[in-house]
């Protein structure tokens, strides 16, 4: 009888459950992916903040009527009014029902925050896991950005895509009309719409030069010259804590730029801290030297918001010129992953593997050799046999010294499940 080695397996789980905010609780908030140092507060479920710390950075001058207990935050030509106390503000002269009353609170007047950003131009997300505030605002808005003057210029190479089934972002990789963005930003569409930074529209003919639904990358054609492409830079070069500049259209925002640096890296993902999110998919991620290191592709609630290193752009090759009329016929199959990564410290292996796009969630086999028996292996955690994929790893296993353990990974989609991939034998010291 075999006698299979014990194996104790854990899981890193990306999306934490998430649980209520109470009033008392510290709420961080962000703009482009800098941390403003505010008091905050929840009021009826509306996170408040002094008004300068919000209208300030995003390029307002305050004023304060103290007689009438008023605020004005002026931006050129607008101009939003608050009362305390009074729900009611303007905006331009309109008037706009505010959820929760300006309050006074250590001397400071505060507002709702999604109140203040959105009606500044700017996007708001919030992320419930980590209780935090991400703002993320076009550059013009911005004062005292230190990137603020490079991304002026690296804006040009952004567009916004507009498809008949979503809304993403792309990025100018040749100025013979060659666009990069995500595999799922245009996946069963057939026409799209497609703006620049000049504010210009380009709405013909779009092919599709190549595309690797596993890698989640596209690369489309059209038929505009003159573009100004981004200087495409090295990924294998990028290192954590470096600086990083992310550019796309958030929710349909054009253009919107954050920054940040880079928390995690290997050969398929590039995490960091620069706030993306849905819209953004397919825009652009930058280093300090202003070079294309990375195209943006996802997030989860831990913070981490991921890009694809753009070597992995450089290797896809051009399988032909099918038109985006004819796209929506195109049928990809699941795939497994394409390689799986692993490291070992005693007694313990760390795994990861790239995310497949698509992928529900993955089985893991194991087997204690490499021609035997492959058994399924259950997460301790969910009780199924359902793993979910995560970054910096999406498991450890624990093993007894000298011992080796062999182990295959299939993607799984509608209950469907993808050929499995190589094998891989890990040793334990």
């Amino acid at each position: 009888m075999k006698k299979y080695i014990k194996i104790i397996i854990s899981l890193f789980i990306s999306f934490l459950i998430t649980s209520s905010v109470f009033a008392n609780e510290k709420i961080h908030i962000s703009l482009n992916g800098q941390k403003i140092e505010a008091e905050t507060e929840i009021i009826d479920g509306s996170v408040m903040a002094p008004v300068r710390s919000i209208f300030e950075p995003l390029g307002f001058q305050i004023l304060w009527d103290e007689a009438n207990q008023m605020i004005s935050a002026i931006q050129k030509q607008n101009v939003i009014t608050l009362k305390i106390g009074d729900k009611i503000s303007f905006i331009n002269n309109v008037p706009f029902e505010l959820p929760v009353a300006p309050i006074i609170k250590n001397n400071s007047a505060m507002a709702p925050v999604r109140f203040m950003a959105e009606n500044s131009g700017a996007t708001v997300h919030w992320n419930e896991t980590i209780k935090a505030v991400d703002i993320l605002s076009n550059v013009d808005a911005v004062q005292n950005s230190t990137n603020a003057a490079n991304s002026k210029t690296l804006m040009d190479s952004v567009v916004m895509i507009n498809s008949d089934l979503r809304q993403g972002s792309g990025v100018v990789i040749s100025s013979e009309g060659y666009i990069a963005t995500n595999f799922h930003v245009i996946e069963g569409s057939s026409m799209a719409i497609i703006k620049f930074n000049d504010s210009s529209y380009y709405s013909g003919e779009i092919y599709v030069v190549s595309y690797d639904p596993a890698k989640d990358l596209a690369i489309l054609k059209i038929s505009k010259d003159n573009l100004k492409p981004a200087v495409i830079g090295d990924s294998n070069a990028v290192s954590e804590n470096d600086n990083v500049t992310s550019i796309g259209s958030p929710s349909g925002k054009f253009n919107q730029v954050s920054t940040g640096n880079v928390n995690y890296i290997n050969s398929h993902i590039i995490s960091t801290t620069a706030p993306i999110h849905e819209g953004s998919s397919g825009g652009a991620l930058f280093n300090d030297n202003g070079e294309l290191i990375g195209i943006t592709s996802m997030y989860d609630t831990n913070g981490n918001y991921m890009s694809i290193p753009v070597n992995k752009l450089k290797n896809m090759e051009f399988k032909g010129n099918m038109p985006l009329a004819e796209w929506s016929s195109v049928e990809t199959n699941l795939l497994p992953p394409e390689e799986l990564f692993y490291y070992t410290d005693n007694k313990t292996a760390v795994i990861s593997w790239p995310y497949v796009y698509g992928a529900d969630h993955y089985n893991i086999y194991s087997s204690n050799s490499e021609n035997g028996e492959f058994i399924k292996v259950k997460n301790p955690v969910t009780g199924n046999y359902n793993w979910k994929w995560g970054v910096p790893y999406c498991l450890k296993i624990n093993a007894q010294s000298g011992s080796v353990l062999y182990f295959k990974v299939s993607s799984v989609k509608d209950d469907i499940e993808s050929q499995p991939s190589d094998v891989y034998a890990i040793e334990f010291n």
